[in-house]
């Protein structure tokens, strides 16, 4: 048996995932951040869709999820919506465009669409302030270097160290277990730890890999 088959998420992540709401990954670069947001989708029994997943990453992916691009998003219900790097779709630098207007007011809704959104980011300073307010939200702090930490928004910044100082706490008491394994649950200020997805692969780590930024032009 499989250490992912013996592993259940807390009571409170598990009803997000259940009903609706946002969950939010929050640390570094490479701390495994994304091999938690896929953890966390296979536990719901709704469709898993990937906010504009290339192709291989999709591949790689359970057979039964799939990538749902920027535009289709808004015609989405009944599923989890996993926006892995999420300051590429929901930036609060990008509040002016069309489609993140468009996105803060989607987010009003998806209790009445009864979907869960699982946000992976390097800091909450990356999302927009709609984000904060529109629903129900736990957050999840992975492993953050100290420059990540002081950049932080505002009302998080304690949160997130806190959180650096007791993942580097569980980490030097339990050695012999993989150290991105840890994250600290703000809804119940306790730090965890969980299994690797069965479908995790190296492609999954950095599915943007081969992404190019658009340059806009005025």
């Amino acid at each position: 048996m499989s250490s992912e088959a013996l592993w259940a998420p807390p009571a409170h992540l598990r009803d997000i995932l259940d009903t609706e709401g946002v969950i939010c990954v929050v640390g570094s670069g490479r701390s495994g951040k994304t091999c938690l947001g896929h953890l966390l989708a296979l536990e719901s029994e709704k469709d898993v869709k990937l906010m504009a997943y290339p192709q291989n990453a999709i591949d790689a992916c359970p057979e039964n999820w799939s990538s749902v691009s920027p535009e289709e998003v808004f015609t989405l219900k009944d599923c989890v919506l996993v926006v892995d790097d999420a300051a590429l779709w929901a930036s609060s630098r990008e509040y002016a465009s069309a489609w993140s207007k468009a996105w803060v007011q989607f987010q009003t809704i998806v209790s009445h669409k009864n979907i869960t959104i699982i946000f992976i980011v390097q800091s909450m300073n990356l999302l927009d302030i709609g984000t904060l307010r529109s629903q129900r939200m736990s957050v999840l702090y992975k492993m953050s270097d100290i420059v990540n930490v002081q950049y932080e928004r505002d009302e998080f910044r304690r949160v997130a160290m806190t959180s650096r100082n007791h993942i580097k706490k569980v980490r030097d008491k339990y050695s012999e277990i993989h150290p991105k394994s840890f994250v600290y649950d703000h809804t119940i200020s306790k730090v965890w730890s969980h299994p690797m997805p069965s479908h995790w692969c190296d492609i999954l780590s950095t599915p943007y890999r081969d992404y190019v930024v658009e340059l806009k032009r005025s």
